[in-house]
């Protein structure tokens, strides 16, 4: 899903795409989210880890990460939840979009790659994509049930709107049957957006 576009870009640009990944006591998980981000096809793009105040040797992880991958920016910051962590990497970002990730979750090897061809073709402020729910053994695709794949311009976009609020009313009684993607980890935004407006997570 694309929001939004009024020039193509030309296909030659290639922009910076931070990646900002909240980290609290995941030192088991941790390795594989940001082995995800490593191995991306698409290579201009900066990880920016925010160490929220981990106990469990997260910390020495990230910073040993640090220390031999180009991409990696680690920061360090006293517990304060993931909001905070999100918000602090936000006010670090460098690049022209932002992406988000948990720590125990992972893209696909093209996932970055697919997010900025859409962004050449269309300028696109925003883009919003599927995931796998998996957990041990079992994985299941999760699509978005209430918009289709197309670009949408001025008002036509309101009709995304519907998706980011979540559930409500009688879908609250069937959760497991109803596919959103309300979550900031399935999409790519562009940091002027945010900046510009002063968005930060509450």
């Amino acid at each position: 899903m694309r929001l939004k576009s009024n020039i193509v870009q030309s296909e030659r640009y290639n922009p910076l795409i931070s990646i900002i990944v909240p980290v609290y006591n995941v030192k088991n998980y941790v390795g594989e989210c940001i082995n995800s981000l490593l191995n991306q096809t698409y290579k201009n793009i900066e990880i920016l880890l925010v160490d929220d105040g981990s106990t469990d040797g997260s910390s020495a992880i990230l910073d040993n990460l640090q220390e031999k991958n180009v991409y990696v920016k680690v920061f360090h910051k006293e517990n304060g939840g993931v909001h905070s962590a999100r918000n602090l990497g936000i006010e670090k970002a460098t690049g022209d979009y932002i992406m988000f990730i948990d720590s125990d979750d992972w893209f696909s090897k093209d996932c970055v790659e697919s997010v900025v061809e859409i962004i050449k073709k269309t300028s696109a402020d925003v883009v919003r994509f599927n995931y796998v729910k998996e957990y041990g053994s079992y994985f299941e695709n999760k699509t978005n049930s209430l918009i289709e794949s197309k670009l949408y311009i001025d008002d036509d976009y309101k009709k995304v709107l519907r998706m980011n609020l979540g559930l409500v009313g009688n879908e609250l009684k069937n959760i497991q049957d109803f596919n959103f993607l309300a979550s900031v980890c399935f999409g790519c935004y562009k940091k002027e957006i945010i900046t510009a407006n002063s968005l930060v997570f509450t």
